[in-house]
């Protein structure tokens, strides 16, 4: 199996120190070229030995082309010497190009992807997710969480209809307060239902929540009418 410079990568059956937390258990491959020599020393590094690199983190091309460039490019000497500023060496220095199915599993070829916002990512199966995944150290860090990584889609991948209406659910369900909000919701629930593929039982679901929206208009409307009429 060929190293794809732009892959993501798990390595099988690894053991570790039990004292080791400086790993993510992504791996990427970095190829280095000697400019004496001209001979190729190659490594598959875990995400969490790469200092920050300084590029904008929110841009896909920026990201491929980190990676890419660990190809005997730019970012290669970077990535293949940044371990050397950490305790454990989470590294695996190989012969050549070519990677042991044996001891090594693509995740995922993030040519294949597109980055997405965590919120977003909600509307999608998991099966055409990547969900956490960090390309260097702290990657995203998050502070209230402490978790780290962006989260990536499959390109083409279509959005299911019964996760786009929960999500709308939880989102807009506890501020059913407003004509916006009850446009919205309504709005949402219609898209669902004309343009997404739906199990019987649940478009049954999403038409009660349509009804009862629009019972909940009518009441506030007359509400805010009764109220007005006090004054």
């Amino acid at each position: 199996m060929k190293m794809i410079f732009g892959g993501i990568y798990e390595r099988k059956n690894a053991r570790y120190d039990r004292l080791n937390d400086q790993r993510y258990d992504y791996y990427i491959p970095v190829a280095l070229k000697d400019k004496e020599t001209g001979k190729i020393q190659y490594k598959m590094v875990d995400t969490y030995m790469i200092n920050r690199p300084d590029i904008d983190g929110k841009d896909m091309e920026k990201r491929l082309w980190y990676l890419e460039q660990a190809n005997c490019g730019e970012t290669s000497w970077r990535i293949f010497f940044g371990h050397n500023d950490y305790f454990y060496q989470n590294i695996v220095r190989l012969p050549s190009d070519e990677l042991d199915e044996r001891d090594w599993r693509l995740i995922a070829d993030l040519h294949d992807y597109e980055l997405i916002s965590d919120d977003a990512s909600r509307d999608y199966l998991d099966q055409d997710l990547l969900k956490y995944l960090p390309l260097w150290n702290e990657d995203c860090y998050r502070w209230n969480s402490g978790g780290v990584g962006r989260f990536y889609k499959r390109k083409g991948a279509k959005k299911d209809g019964w996760r786009v209406y929960s999500h709308a659910s939880y989102k807009y369900d506890f501020g059913m307060t407003s004509d916006w909000t009850l446009n919205e919701l309504e709005t949402i629930c219609k898209d669902v239902l004309q343009n997404m593929s739906l199990a019987r039982g649940n478009k049954k679901v999403i038409k009660n929540k349509i009804k009862k929206i629009r019972k909940y208009r009518r009441l506030s409307k007359e509400y805010r009418e009764y109220c007005d009429n006090l004054k």
